[in-house]
Formats: C-alpha cells, structure tokens, sequence
C-alpha cells in the first residue's frame, strides 16, 4: 500500500480508541474515529440529558471525549439509542435487557461502520474484539480489499477459558466461573471465533496476549505488540518503609480472577509482624475469600478507593503484587511503575514484559501461591535493593508514557500500512 492509506477507528463504546485514534491522527493517517456518544464541543443535548437524567451520567458522557480529536474527526452512529446503554449500565449491566440492548446497537453500529467504510474507500478499517463481528462479516462479503484489524486489549477468550478452567479443577470451592460468566457465553465465543476468521492483523499490547492467540489464527494473520502507557505522572519515590514495615500493595477486585486466593494463601503462610499487605479494591464481605482471610493480622482489606487515594497507596507501598490469572496489559501495573514500585507479578499480567527479574520487579509463574511466597521472601532478605529499585521502576515507566505510546503505535501503523505486503519480520515490530 504505497498511498497514504484511508484508514478508521470504530468502537461502539469507548475502551483505548481514543489513544490509537490519537495516535493515527499524529501521523497523518486518521480519516474519521467512528463512534456513538461522543461530546463534541458544541454539544447541547448532552448536558440537557445530562440534567434530566440528575447527573446520573455525568461521568459516562464526560468521559465520551478525546482531546486530541476535532470534533470533525467523530463521525457518530446511533447516539440517543447509546444513551440508553449508559444508563441501563448505571442501573443493573448483568440484566438480560442490557445485554440485548447492547448488542443491537453493536450489530447495528457494525453495519453502519461497514456502510461507511465502503462508500468513502477506506483502506483499512480498525475495531476492537466482541464489537467487530458483524462489521467484518459484512465487509468481507462486500470489500474484501479493505484491511480488517481488532486491536484487543485482552488475551484471546478461548486461551483465558482453558486457564480458568485449570484454577477451576485446583479451587472448586472458588466462584470463578460466577465472576467470569462471560468467557463461557456460547453467544460471545461464537462472536469471537468469528472475528478472530476475518480478521487480517491483530494489535495487542503484550506478548502474553500474542502467545495467546497464536493457536487459534491461521498463518496469513499478523499480530504486532505494542504496549500501553501509564496514567499516571512519574513521582520518584523518597520514603520507604514507613511504620517501619515492608508494605505490599495489591491493587483490583479482591476476586479469584484476579488471583487474589493465592496472593492471600502466600500471607497466611507468612506471619511477619514486619510486613504489611494493603488489599485495595472492591471485595464482598459474604464472600469465603474475605471470610477466610479477614483476621490475618498482616492483610488490610481497604475496599474500594477513588483514584486519587489510590496514590496514597502507592506511596506508602514498596511492592506491589499483581497475581492475576490472565490481563492484556494491567494499566494499574504501570501506575505502580510510573510511582517508583517494583512488581511482583504473573507471566500472564502482560506487565511481565516490562519487568527485569531483581531489576525492576521479579515475574512468577501464576496460578502458584509458592512462587508469590518466594518472592515475598527475596524482598524481605533484599531490602537494601529496594531503593534502587524504585528508581528503576520510575526509568522503565518513563518508556511506557502514553506520548510514547502515540510514536511507537503511529510508527508501527506506518510500518504496517505503508508496504505493498507484510514483512515476515514481525518480530522486528515488536517492542522487545
């Protein structure tokens, strides 16, 4: 593709399309971001939705902006039916008229995508997984010259679900399949499967995510990484081990997804009156983690906190531990980062990918409460490294900004886009 190629980013919602549209956009390479809600400028009608709704979507439509974008870089498909979406979300997200709401708007955005992309000859259209489906069925049929391209966040569902199943076998007493439902839905692995046939390169943001989709993409599909960037700004940090106590941080749902039965199983093992273990996040107080868990002396169970505390956390935390069974790329991994906190985390985090084992962070095997206790141990008998440590951590989130972001992705668009084929050489695109 000699041409400078017409390409558009079409998300029904919103996820990370604000920063590849961002990106394309620096480059010279983003015909239209196509979404649903979107608050341009001069908008009147949100805000009056907005009042009448007595700000029970404040959040949700603030949030529809990007500002980077032109308002005349949006072009926007059925919004007042999207509108509704936002507020069943706010009202009850698991209930049948959700799910069937949101996935006639989806398949109809799809349509309209596709529409659009024909009539305007657009080169190379970009969505993302589970909303892509009928988007691609369509243009395959119609333009099968046109690039399709899922840039996932995630790792591929079917490689997750064999994951899941495993923990399932080892913790049957878990509720692992009550808070992953979906990964199991036939509807949305149907979804999936089909996307993952038309779909010609894939974007993801760690390496994790690309071995995880490699058993299930015939060998003409592409797969570049490209990592995420932090939304933090970088504080170097200047206290540690305040209380005098080594402090670790966990950061996420306390739910077994999360990995979080065998980062506690590693400290009920551990009685160390000199070591602190914060667990922020949202946790259910009827629940046999936290009922089994709640007394151990050297665990907090902190619950949910607004995003400025979260700060608070980090400063007063030297480790932060990120157990989790299966992430794209954890954003709060980077957040930890980009605070001078080392990581303790799983190969499946895709933060992994960024850690240099007693550099920066030490990478365990997940699914595995002895290797969190190992590593555990290897900071309390290395304390004296912790410092440099920090400083590492803030050098390597200095890497993953999100400015770095839009070069690296812009480059590798160019890269992609740009030849008349695909190099072979995909390794050469990834970022190690």
């Amino acid at each position: 593709m000699n041409k400078t190629p017409k390409i558009i980013v079409a998300h029904p919602g919103k996820q990370h399309s604000f920063r590849l549209a961002t990106a394309l956009k620096q480059k010279d390479m983003l015909y239209k971001y196509l979404t649903t809600v979107y608050y341009k400028r001069n908008s009147k009608v949100l805000p009056l939705i907005d009042k009448l709704t007595q700000g029970k979507l404040s959040h949700s439509i603030n949030s529809r902006k990007c500002e980077f974008l032109d308002d005349n870089d949006v072009v926007q498909f059925y919004s007042f039916a999207s509108l509704i979406i936002l507020l069943l979300v706010r009202i009850n997200n698991n209930g049948k008229i959700y799910h069937a709401w949101n996935n006639w708007i989806t398949n109809r955005f799809g349509i309209k995508v596709a529409k659009y992309a024909i009539k305007n000859r657009i080169d190379v259209v970009i969505m993302y997984d589970t909303t892509a489906d009928t988007c691609f069925q369509y243009l395959k049929r119609k333009a099968p010259h046109i690039k399709l391209v899922i840039d996932s966040s995630a790792a591929c569902n079917e490689y997750v679900v064999k994951t899941f199943e495993r923990d399932l076998q080892s913790h049957p007493e878990g509720n692992l399949r009550q808070e992953a439902e979906h990964f199991w839905n036939k509807q949305q692995r149907e979804c999936l499967s089909r996307e993952r046939f038309n779909t010609d390169i894939y974007l993801v943001p760690s390496l994790y995510c690309k071995r995880s989709l490699l058993p299930y993409i015939n060998s003409t599909q592409k797969i570049f990484v490209q990592p995420y960037g932090s939304n933090f700004k970088i504080e170097e940090k200047k206290e540690f081990f305040i209380g005098n106590r080594l402090n670790f941080l966990f950061l996420g749902q306390v739910s077994y997804r999360k990995g979080a039965h065998y980062l506690l199983q590693a400290f009920s093992e551990m009685q160390n009156e000199n070591i602190k273990l914060y667990m922020v996040g949202m946790y259910d107080k009827n629940a046999e983690l936290y009922s089994k868990y709640r007394n151990l002396s050297n665990v907090e169970f902190c619950g949910f906190v607004g995003h400025n505390k979260i700060q608070e956390y980090f400063m007063k935390s030297e480790i932060m531990i990120i157990p989790s069974l299966s992430e794209g790329m954890t954003l709060a991994g980077l957040e930890g980062l980009s605070q001078g906190v080392p990581l303790i985390c799983t190969e499946t985090s895709g933060v992994n990918d960024l850690i240099n084992n007693y550099e920066n962070g030490i990478v365990i095997r997940e699914q595995d409460a002895s290797e969190i206790l190992n590593a555990v141990k290897w900071f309390i008998l290395h304390t004296a490294n912790i410092p440099k440590m920090s400083k590492n951590a803030c050098n390597t989130a200095r890497e993953y900004t999100w400015d770095r972001y839009y070069s690296r992705m812009g480059e590798l668009c160019k890269y992609i886009f740009f030849e008349d084929s695909l190099s072979s050489k995909v390794g050469e695109c990834d970022f190690r």
